[in-house]
């Protein structure tokens, strides 16, 4: 099942840097399935979270996966959003080979060192944006976990190199000193719908024939970046903060009076504590099963629309075994790899 997301904030536009991937929209692989419903909770289906999510379950189960609305008078405030923190924190990223998400060998099985391949990286130099790489201890430490580190970016920084990537890629090809006069126009005349990128994106990862790699900011610990969501403690008292102690303000799911994570004492990375992840066109994440098969809430703070991909758990038996049946190996070097987060996103 599909659902599509779309953030409260419109996206930024800016100019784009050099990529050498090229789109081809008569060979789009748009996946034929069904679209997962949508629900418009009213202002006081809104008021309890828990109570909401299950009167709607019976409906979603059969889909797996679903999209709500938030009524329109709530619009929490970002704290990312703010001068000193999107201009100045840095956070790490991820390199994500789009063209072998689907089509890459089991660590074990490549023979040539990764530093060899010769991969057209786009460059980071271009329009004033420098190029941090992080440790080589650090480095070292994700390779083990089957991705390659990226670069360090702001949030600012990251949402022009974003823009700046789709530009290029959809946009105007051909030379790489393009004038902002005659992006500014371009854009004005059109943009890819995300039917199209999405058909695209299919293409990359299913019938490669460019070698295309974006940036991933994933599993960023709220408890330590920072979260999109304002905080507030119930002991401060401020019954005037309606966003900081919201019921589907991420960090409070522990104090739903009917939330399974009210028992849990201990402040867990990505299950108590949320995280937080900033992904450009073609950002993926991989196939999986949540920890402890619980529920999984995501929240779009801003940016472009996301497209979602969920199995209803009467089929997860049949989802395991189409992903062996056509990926063997990966299964045979890591045989819980649905389970993995951390492991190379991996798409079929």
């Amino acid at each position: 099942m599909r659902v599509r997301t779309a953030s409260p904030e419109p996206a930024s536009t800016a100019a784009p840097p050099q990529t050498h991937g090229k789109w081809h929209p008569d060979e789009s692989n748009r996946p034929e399935i069904d679209d997962a419903p949508v629900f418009t909770p009213t202002e006081e289906e809104f008021k309890d979270a828990i109570g909401y999510i299950t009167s709607i379950r019976p409906q979603v189960e059969k889909y797996g996966i679903c999209r709500i609305v938030p009524p329109s008078s709530w619009r929490p405030p970002c704290p990312l959003k703010e001068k000193s923190f999107w201009k100045c924190t840095e956070f790490n990223t991820r390199v994500q080979q789009v063209d072998k998400l689907q089509n890459r060998e089991p660590k074990k099985k490549e023979t040539q060192p990764r530093v060899q391949k010769k991969r057209k990286r786009r460059k980071k130099l271009r329009f004033g944006m420098s190029q941090k790489r992080r440790s080589a201890d650090s480095a070292d430490q994700e390779e083990k976990f089957g991705f390659q580190s990226g670069s360090d970016f702001t949030l600012e920084e990251f949402q022009k190199y974003a823009d700046m990537f789709k530009e290029q890629y959809f946009g105007m090809k051909g030379s790489d000193e393009i004038s902002l006069f005659e992006i500014k126009q371009h854009k004005e005349m059109w943009r890819p719908s995300v039917e199209e990128i999405e058909g695209e994106y299919w293409r990359i990862v299913v019938c490669p024939d460019d070698e295309v790699e974006v940036d991933y900011g994933a599993d960023l610990d709220t408890a330590i970046f920072s979260s999109g969501f304002p905080k507030s403690s119930l002991s401060d008292g401020n019954k005037q903060d309606p966003y900081g102690l919201s019921c589907w303000n991420l960090n409070n799911l522990r104090r739903q009076p009917r939330s399974v994570l009210s028992f849990e004492t201990e402040d867990i990375s990505g299950v108590v504590v949320p995280w937080l992840y900033v992904g450009m066109c073609f950002s993926s994440f991989c196939w999986h099963v949540e920890d402890h098969f619980l529920y999984s809430l995501n929240y779009m703070h801003f940016g472009e629309q996301k497209v979602w991909y969920g199995v209803p758990g009467e089929n997860a038996v049949k989802l395991e075994d189409a992903m062996r049946r056509n990926l063997p190996r990966l299964f045979e070097e890591q045989p819980d790899l649905l389970h993995e987060l951390v492991s190379y996103p991996l798409l079929f």
